[in-house]
């Protein structure tokens, strides 16, 4: 992929990452199945938007290096940090999440 390429894909997923913000709450279902249970991380301290939109891309570059799809590269994410969602990431947990992200890159397309 070129430089203007991915930088193509990267605006257009933060456009599609700011219209989705609101509605992309942090949310998951309990352990009894019949409600939802909001996630344990307290907004405060939870990843900030622009934080938010860099590992959304970054989960779509994996995506597209890998061959997998953003929903399971997403999952991989979500269940190495225990979390239910990506925006429910610690923010303490950011730069840990980056790198992790970064070593699913195949070293070829560095």
């Amino acid at each position: 992929m070129t430089k203007l390429g991915l930088e193509t894909m990267i605006a257009a997923l933060k456009d599609r990452c700011k219209k989705s913000m609101d509605s992309h709450a942090c949310m998951m279902a309990s352990s009894t199945g019949d409600s939802p249970a909001t996630c344990s991380v307290p907004s405060f301290l939870s990843i900030c938007s622009d934080q938010f939109i860099s590992l959304t891309a970054l989960i779509a570059y994996v995506a597209q290096a890998t061959g997998r799809s953003e929903y399971r590269v997403e999952r991989d994410l979500s269940n190495h940090f225990c979390i239910p969602n990506p925006k429910c990431l610690p923010a303490h947990l950011y730069d840990k999440a980056v790198r992790f992200m970064v070593e699913q890159v195949p070293q070829n397309n560095c």
